[in-house]
């Protein structure tokens, strides 16, 4: 924050308090887009 103010970039220190947590949901949401599910997630499991 203070290295934005010293640059004259006008940005709200809301934003820049929020920006953890708005790159942490993006990343998460990446991750849950790439997951796939177990390959025997449809079969009944039968004790051999």
């Amino acid at each position: 924050q203070a290295s934005a103010q010293a640059a004259n970039v006008p940005i709200a220190p809301q934003f820049l308090l929020a920006l953890p947590y708005v790159l942490t949901i993006i990343a998460l949401v990446g991750a849950m887009g790439r997951a796939t599910p177990p390959a025997y997630v449809a079969k009944p499991y039968e004790k051999a």
